[in-house]
């Protein structure tokens, strides 16, 4: 590590004018929605955020689609709103400004992109990473195949077509997705590097990506893997460089890792809930936004030379598993089982 450089805890321990001027700017503009504007009611904002009250998901879903908005609905650029098979739906609007920071953030850190581009988008198309994404190839004057994996014109196969017939040379997808290309590929009887000759780089994002997974499909495809890590409700968060360490997006967000039972800050380098504070969204403000997320960080910046905490990414903090009083995450499981998998060359495992 570089001795010059400041840690993030180093970093957000300081009082940053700055910094410290953007989030106040944040926190008015989430006052103009219906939601922030009654639960910040009364509450002077003084560079403290402790002091203000967290805000969850069933805050959102009980706002929505309407009472998080801090500007006209016309005015918002892209809408979405999420399946809802838990309850209620919960809206997110979005706006191209801040799309654009995020776009820049991947363009920048992910120097395939500059090469000519031909993306294979198997994200659902619904989904706020379309998005992001959708400008992210506006940028850098790329093709985008927009081929959401949830509609039925383009299943697995018909996706391996498009990777060989049309050079496509980027694909975006759930961390799943290429280990079930990989699946068919193999049932009928195709070389996948042959197929996917053209292919430099996948994106994979929506779901936990440990070590021996990101390997698996890197040892499979023969490319880069690039983790792309967000939300609905907050889209972009992070972004893995090419020394595969996850880097949150603080030029965007404002970050806290919190105790998921007394909410209060935990030890550097301990795991917590993420919790944020958007610095750029303006259609969607959120002010200490609770993601359910297990995540640490590592208190380290990296030494690629690009901006923001290392993190490690566990899931949810809700979907943990118990095993004889310990307590083990997705990530846990995921790697551990992948890992074995691959000393079998197998990719199919069952987790009892």
């Amino acid at each position: 590590m570089n001795p010059n450089r400041t840690t993030a805890v180093e970093r957000y321990s300081a009082v940053d004018p700055a910094r410290q001027e953007l989030l106040a700017g944040a926190i008015a503009r989430a006052r103009r929605s219906e939601l922030y504007a009654k639960r910040l009611s009364g509450i002077e904002f003084d560079g403290d955020l402790t002091r203000l009250p967290l805000t969850t998901k069933a805050d959102l879903r009980d706002a929505s689609p309407f009472g998080m908005l801090a500007v006209p609905a016309a005015q918002a650029w892209h809408y979405h709103e999420s399946s809802g098979t838990t309850g209620e739906p919960i809206s997110t609007w979005c706006n191209l400004p801040e799309l654009r920071r995020m776009a820049q953030i991947v363009v920048r850190m992910v120097p395939e992109l500059a090469d000519p581009t031909i993306l294979l988008n198997r994200f659902p198309l619904f989904a706020p990473v379309s998005f992001v994404f959708e400008e992210v190839l506006r940028q850098v004057g790329a093709c985008h195949i927009a081929a959401g994996n949830m509609t039925w014109e383009v299943p697995f196969d018909r996706a391996l077509g498009f990777i060989s017939r049309l050079g496509v040379t980027a694909l975006a997808a759930l961390p799943l997705e290429p280990i079930l290309l990989r699946e068919v590929a193999l049932m009928q009887g195709l070389d996948l590097r042959e197929i996917a000759a053209s292919l430099k780089v996948i994106f994979a994002g929506g779901a936990v990506l440990p070590p021996s997974m990101r390997r698996v499909i890197e040892r499979d495809w023969g490319v880069r893997v690039v983790e792309i890590y967000g939300s609905n409700e907050t889209m972009l968060l992070g972004v893995s460089c090419k020394d595969y360490r996850l880097l949150l997006c603080d030029e965007l967000l404002e970050i806290e890792i919190l105790d998921p039972v007394t909410q209060a800050p935990v030890p550097p380098g301990s795991a917590g809930i993420l919790t944020i504070t958007s610095l750029v969204l303006e259609a969607m403000p959120l002010v200490r936004y609770s993601t359910g997320d297990q995540v640490a960080l590592t208190g380290e910046s990296c030494d690629c030379g690009e901006r923001g905490p290392v993190a490690a990414v566990y899931g949810r903090y809700e979907e943990r598993i118990v095993i004889v009083g310990s307590s083990a995450t997705a990530y846990d499981v995921l790697d551990a089982a992948f890992e074995f998998a691959e000393r079998l060359d197998t990719r199919v495992f069952f987790v009892l």
